[in-house]
């Protein structure tokens, strides 16, 4: 809010400054200083002077609004005895009442007059305000409480205070607000759960008191957020933390682990999830809790399967569908089966196994003409959306496999409007790499007809087809 400073008041200076309410650099006046600090004694004198104890800086903060911020008790009360209004809202329209450092100065600002359900700019009270800081105790929110605080108030996004506490891993707090009647599930319209947000940061002791509240284990609405389990399964949080929150949601939850949900383009189930995470450990774990439950074989809206995403991300859980004997020829809405994702994944070892299966056809196309050899030149899946370490070292390695095992590099699919591309120019549209495009050349004239095309994409390394997960290009 204003520098902080070591000064002593000295009442020679402060008598003799002519103009108590001028703004400084940053925008305060010196009464917004002194009321930060807590000199007492400097108010005192600049109000006996002339300070206007309404002024704002440029946030629209009051003096009363730094010195409640700052827990200065006796300079909130003499503001308040000068005429302070707990009722002013700064430009993001929060009042003193949200800035409150201690329960002490809550119950002074309730005293005087302050409304506890007063909400700023993005509809976040004084209870919002207050579990977001790290520092808040429960003293100050049972003071709220006690005020009158509405405790399943919604803010802009449909956040409530229990939410904030479990979003900040505040066990303490959480059964708190649990215990005062809070709503363990505010299922409303487009919004995570409070067991969601647990769920996610892998929390499983307040996921425990959550459930046991009554939390709904499988609500979401209409397919667009996910369940719990999905949360789980879809986190980027320990695998350590994660899996005791699985094991309590299948054993003690009673969740549907085949329950789809998710956005439009998606509607997948807690499965695909698992085999989107950089390790195999939650797949094996929904395995071997729910193994003959569990339907391996389902399709998301895009007609993906949990085998196709584990082709082109997870060596591990493809290696465990596999074993399971899921349907390595599945294809997709596209077209695309496990052999096109691994291809672009540029998963060496998963490309093997593929290989190695009976029946597998290395020049089956997808709807557009694609072979395997076609998503190997295009790819890869980035790092962003995948764990699977694929780069244009690993996507060679996967090209030299395939035309090893006799993939055709003169087949020419769809690629730019009205083109037909073979996959050397596919490659290098895609800036795939030096090391593609070389095993790709057929004999030296190949890179004269790559410069005269001149046909080279721009990589958007930040955002990637929703369907297939490759770099847009």
């Amino acid at each position: 809010m204003v520098e902080e400073s070591s000064y002593q008041p000295c009442p020679e200076v402060l008598l003799s400054f002519p103009q108590p309410n001028l703004l400084n650099e940053f925008g305060s006046a010196p009464i917004h200083s002194a009321a930060y600090e807590g000199q007492l004694e400097a108010i005192e004198i600049l109000l006996k002077f002339g300070a206007d104890v309404y002024i704002t800086n440029h946030d629209g903060y009051t003096p009363l609004v730094y010195a409640v911020s700052e827990g200065k008790r006796d300079v909130v009360q003499y503001l308040l005895e000068k005429g302070a209004d707990v009722k002013l809202q700064d430009n993001r329209k929060a009042s003193a009442l949200h800035y409150a450092k201690t329960a002490e100065i809550v119950d002074i600002l309730v005293e005087k007059g302050a409304d506890v359900n007063t909400v700023d700019i993005d509809g976040n009270t004084a209870l919002h305000h207050q579990i977001k800081k790290s520092s808040a105790g429960i003293p100050i929110i049972e003071r709220l409480m006690n005020a009158g605080a509405n405790i399943n108030a919604k803010n802009r996004l449909r956040i409530t205070p229990l939410m904030e506490s479990v979003k900040n891993n505040s066990p303490g707090l959480v059964n708190y607000l649990l215990s005062k009647g809070a709503d363990p599930n505010n299922a409303e319209q487009q919004s995570e759960s409070p067991l969601f947000y647990a769920c996610y940061h892998g929390n499983a002791e307040v996921v425990k008191m959550l459930h046991r509240a009554g939390a709904q284990t499988d609500f979401h609405f209409e397919d667009f957020v996910e369940t719990a389990l999905h949360a789980a399964c879809d986190s980027d949080s320990d695998d350590q933390d994660l899996l005791e929150v699985i094991r309590y949601l299948v054993e003690d939850g009673k969740v549907n682990v085949n329950k789809r949900c998710g956005s439009q383009e998606e509607n997948e189930t807690a499965v695909h999830c698992a085999c989107r995470r950089k390790s195999p450990s939650v797949l094996g774990l929904l395995i071997d809790k729910d193994k003959c439950k569990i339907d391996f074989e389902v399709s998301d809206r895009m007609g993906r399967r949990p085998i196709h995403l584990a082709a082109g991300r997870q060596p591990d859980c493809f290696q465990l569908l596999l074993n399971l004997g899921c349907n390595i020829h599945a294809t997709d809405k596209t077209g695309r089966n496990a052999l096109h994702w691994a291809a672009q994944g540029g998963s060496i070892d998963t490309l093997r196994r593929i290989l190695d299966q009976p029946g597998v056809n290395i020049e089956a196309t997808d709807l557009d003409g694609w072979t395997a050899l076609c998503w190997a030149a295009r790819g890869p899946i980035p790092k962003s959306t995948s764990e699977s370490n694929s780069d244009s070292s690993s996507q060679a390695h996967v090209v030299k496999l395939l035309l090893e095992k006799g993939a055709d590099k003169s087949v020419r699919v769809r690629g730019d409007i009205n083109e037909l591309w073979t996959p050397l120019e596919i490659a290098n549209f895609h800036d795939t790499g030096d090391e593609v495009i070389q095993l790709l050349r057929e004999h030296p004239t190949d890179e004269d007809n790559l410069n005269s095309s001149q046909k080279r994409g721009f990589v958007h390394d930040e955002t990637c087809c929703d369907f297939c997960k490759a770099v847009s290009t």
